[in-house]
């Protein structure tokens, strides 16, 4: 499914592309329930909403906002805008990740649920038998796993300390964004 190919003219007629460019991707707390309500009707939208303008980019985790007033839907929508030409191409899947066909010899980013964290809204992930998984894909791909933690058999291969505002009551939380790659 080629979801983000129309994305812009989707995204242009449901919101009011002739508004200024400050209020043009502005999503209110009203657009955000009613379209989690309706998730059907648009699916271009629907994934816009659910993860670009949800906290944290959780699916439909609430509406990302916080009390300094910043638009974290315009910010989302400008790096969408910025990046389109490359994501027309691109295929997006929704489903299990051990049915995603992957020829030899490709390179294969993987981002799971970091484990300790929430996860998904579709249940529990199972991250013994993702590791199990990038173990085997490994043998015949080149594959790249962003984690925060990995097995001992997989070798950290790139790292860069960021910074997370979670609450802006807690301040900021240091993290360190990891890839990992499967050791010979």
């Amino acid at each position: 499914m080629r979801v983000i190919k129309n994305f812009a003219i989707r995204i242009d007629t449901r919101l009011n592309r002739t508004a200024p460019a400050k209020q043009r991707y502005k999503i209110t707390k009203s657009t955000y329930d009613y379209v989690k309500a309706h998730k059907d009707e648009d699916p271009g939208l629907t994934g816009y909403v659910g993860f670009a303008c949800s906290y944290s980019g959780k699916w439909f985790g609430g509406l990302a906002r916080n009390k300094r007033g910043e638009d974290f839907c315009a910010g989302a929508s400008h790096s969408i805008y910025r990046d389109l030409e490359g994501l027309r191409s691109a295929t997006f899947l929704c489903g299990d990740y051990r049915d995603v066909e992957i020829p030899d010899n490709s390179l294969v980013y993987l981002d799971p649920p970091y484990k300790g964290t929430t996860g998904y809204s579709t249940g529990d992930f199972d991250h013994e038998a993702f590791w199990e998984y990038v173990r085997e894909l490994s043998k015949r791909c080149t594959v790249l796993v962003s984690e925060e933690t990995a097995p001992n058999d997989f070798a950290c291969v790139w790292s860069k300390q960021i910074t997370r505002q979670v609450d802006v009551r807690q301040g900021r939380v240091y993290k360190t964004e990891k890839l990992f790659s499967k050791t010979t």
